[in-house]
C-alpha cells in the first residue's frame, strides 16, 4: 500500500467509507493512543503529525487491523492532541464536531488551554477522590477561561475554545449553571459573526450540535429560536467522515424542525391562552404546522433503517415492553435518528392540539391541519416504539425521552399494555440519563415539560433551570470581599460578562454573554 508521507499510515475500518475533507480521523484506547488518518486527510492532520521528525510516527502492521505507535509525541501540541483524541474517543464524541477540534489544536492559545481542561477534566473523573487531580483540574479551567477572556473573538478558534469549556462542565456535571452558560456562549458567537464571512465546516458542525441555542434556551424564554432565519436554516450537515445520503438529509430536516419548533410551540401556548382564539392567529399557526410537518423523509428513514439490524433484548423488563431492539453500526447514524424521531414527536403533539383549537373554534374560513388525527395517532406510536427500541446501549447526548413521555400522557393503551407500566421503564431510564447531574426531577416535572413542549404554561424544568440560573449568578456578582473586589470561587467557575464585538451592519449587531453566566 503506498501513502503520501513518510509515514506508514494505517487505513480506516472498514465499514466505515472513507473522507476526502474531514478533519483528523483518531482512535484511541490507552496512552500510547493510536492516531489513524486517512491518506487524503494529510494535509489537514499534517499539524498534529508529520511537519518535524519529532511528531508521532506510526506503524501499520499488515496482520493487526490498528496501527500502534512507534514513538510517543514529544512535542506539547502532539501530545495534548493525542490526549484529547483519547478523551473524545473514550466519551463516544468521534462523530461529533468534537472530532474538528484536534488538528486545529497548536493554534491559538485558548483553544489549546480549553482542551487541556477538558483532558484533565476527564482525567479527574477517571481518578475520583484524587486531591491533586481535583486541584489540577480547576487550575487548568480558570487558566483556560482567563485565557479566552483576554483574546475573545467571533473566530473559529474562540467558538472551538468555549464549546471545548461547555465539554468540560458536562463531564465534570457539577455546575448546571456554567454547563447552560457555555452553551449560551456558542449561540451568542455563532449571532454575532458577519454573514458575508465564509461559512466553515466547523461552524456547520457546531450548528448543528448546538440545540441550547437553536431550540432550548428559546424554548424556555417562550419565543422563536434567534437562528429562525433562511440564511441557517439552509446549512447543510458536516460530519468527520463520508455519510449515507439518506443520514445526510434525515439529519437536515431534524435541524430544520427543531429550529423552527420554537416559534410553532409559542403560538399553539398564545392560543391555548386566548379564550376567544384569534382568527387569525390560528389560520398563521395553522400554514406553519403544515409547513413544517411535511419535513419529513419516510424513503431516507427506510433506507437508513436498512443500515440498522435487529437484535433480541436483553434487559428482562424492556424484553416486556419490545422484544426487539435496534444495534447501530454508527454513533452519528443512531442520533440522526433520534433527533429527527424526537422532533416529529413535538411536531405531533401541537398539530393534536391544534386539531382540538379547530374543533372549539370552528371552519371560520381557516385552513385545517393537512394531517388527520388518525394519522397522527399511527405515526406517533410508531416513532414511540422506535425510540424505545434505540434505548439497549444508552442515548448518550440525544434523549428524547421527554417526548415520549408526552406522547404517551394522553394514552391509556400502548400496543396492548397499560401505558403506566410503559411509563414507568421510561421514568427509570430517563433517572439514569440525569445520574451524576445535581438535579432533583420528579414525575411531576415530566408533565410539565411535557406539557410545555406542547405550547402549555412555562413551568417546565428547561423554564425553571432558567430562573434558578440567574438567581445564583445573581448571588455570586453581590459576593465582595473587603477590598471592594468581587469574590470568584473556583468551583463555581463564574468569572463575569465577556463582550462578543460587533461584526458589523450585515451580522447580527452587538452580543455580550457571560462565559459562566446565562443560561443549554
Amino acid at each position: 500500500m503506498t501513502w503520501s508521507t513518510a509515514q506508514d499510515l494505517a487505513p480506516p475500518e472498514p465499514d466505515r467509507p472513507k473522507d476526502d475533507n474531514g478533519p483528523v480521523a483518531v482512535v484511541m484506547r490507552k496512552r500510547p493512543a493510536v492516531v489513524r488518518v486517512s491518506r487524503r486527510q494529510v494535509p489537514i492532520a499534517r499539524k498534529l503529525l508529520a511537519p518535524k521528525p519529532s511528531r508521532v510516527e506510526l506503524l501499520a502492521l499488515k496482520d493487526e487491523a490498528k496501527p500502534r505507535i512507534h514513538r510517543m509525541p514529544s512535542s506539547v501540541d502532539a501530545l495534548l492532541g493525542a490526549e484529547l483524541v483519547q478523551t473524545l474517543s473514550s466519551m463516544h464524541l468521534e462523530d461529533s464536531w468534537y472530532a474538528f477540534v484536534p488538528s486545529m489544536l497548536g493554534e491559538n492559545v485558548a483553544a489549546d488551554a480549553a482542551a487541556r481542561a477538558v483532558v484533565r477534566a476527564h482525567d479527574c473523573c477517571s481518578t475520583p477522590g484524587t486531591p491533586t487531580a481535583v486541584a489540577r483540574c480547576d487550575s487548568s479551567y480558570l487558566a483556560a477561561i482567563n485565557t479566552l477572556r483576554a483574546s475573545l473573538d467571533v473566530s473559529d478558534s474562540a467558538l472551538v475554545a468555549v464549546g471545548l469549556l461547555y465539554l468540560y462542565e458536562s463531564i465534570l456535571k457539577d455546575t448546571p449553571v456554567a454547563f447552560f452558560s457555555h452553551a449560551r456562549g456558542i449561540s451568542a458567537i455563532l449571532l454575532a459573526r458577519s454573514r458575508s464571512t465564509p461559512v466553515t465546516p466547523l461552524t456547520r458542525a457546531v450548528l448543528y450540535g448546538n440545540t441550547h441555542g437553536t431550540f432550548q434556551e428559546p424554548v424556555a424564554m417562550g419565543i422563536s429560536s434567534p437562528f429562525d432565519d433562511p440564511y441557517w436554516l439552509e446549512f447543510e450537515p458536516a460530519a468527520t467522515y463520508t455519510m449515507a445520503e439518506s443520514a445526510v438529509k434525515l439529519r437536515r430536516l431534524a435541524n430544520q424542525t427543531m429550529i423552527q419548533l420554537p416559534g410553532f410551540i409559542a403560538k399553539v401556548r398564545s392560543l391555548r391562552e386566548d379564550g376567544t382564539l384569534s382568527g387569525q392567529l390560528l389560520c398563521t399557526t395553522t400554514r406553519l404546522a403544515n409547513e413544517i410537518y411535511s419535513l419529513t423523509s419516510e424513503g431516507a428513514e427506510s433506507e437508513l433503517l436498512h443500515l440498522v439490524a435487529l437484535k433480541e433484548t436483553k434487559d428482562v423488563l424492556d424484553k416486556v415492553i419490545m422484544r426487539y431492539s435496534f444495534e447501530f453500526k454508527s454513533f452519528y447514524e443512531k442520533e440522526t435518528l433520534l433527533l429527527y424521531w424526537g422532533n416529529r414527536l413535538m411536531v405531533i403533539k401541537l398539530c393534536l392540539w391544534l386539531h382540538r383549537l379547530h374543533n372549539k373554534q370552528g371552519a371560520n374560513g381557516s385552513p385545517s391541519p393537512a394531517c388527520t388525527i388518525e394519522g397522527l395517532n399511527g405515526e406517533q406510536e410508531r416513532l414511540v416504539m422506535s425510540i424505545l427500541m434505540c434505548w439497549q446501549d444508552g442515548f448518550d447526548f440525544v434523549n428524547p425521552l421527554s417526548m415520549v413521555w408526552g406522547a404517551l400522557m394522553d394514552r391509556c393503551i400502548f400496543r396492548g399494555k397499560p401505558v403506566e407500566a410503559v411509563r414507568s421503564r421510561v421514568w427509570a431510564r430517563y433517572q439514569d440519563s440525569l445520574s451524576g447531574w445535581p438535579i432533583n426531577y420528579s414525575m411531576a416535572d415530566m408533565d410539565e415539560e411535557s406539557d410545555m413542549l406542547a405550547g402549555g404554561p412555562l413551568t417546565g424544568c428547561i423554564a425553571k433551570q432558567k430562573h434558578r440560573m440567574r438567581g445564583e449568578v445573581e448571588k455570586v456578582r453581590s459576593e465582595k470581599d473587603p477590598s471592594g473586589k468581587q469574590v470568584v470561587p473556583a468551583r463555581h467557575r463564574d468569572l463575569g460578562s465577556t463582550k462578543v464585538p460587533s461584526p458589523g451592519p450585515d451580522g447580527a449587531g452587538p452580543c455580550s454573554f457571560s462565559l459562566t453566566n446565562g443560561s443549554h
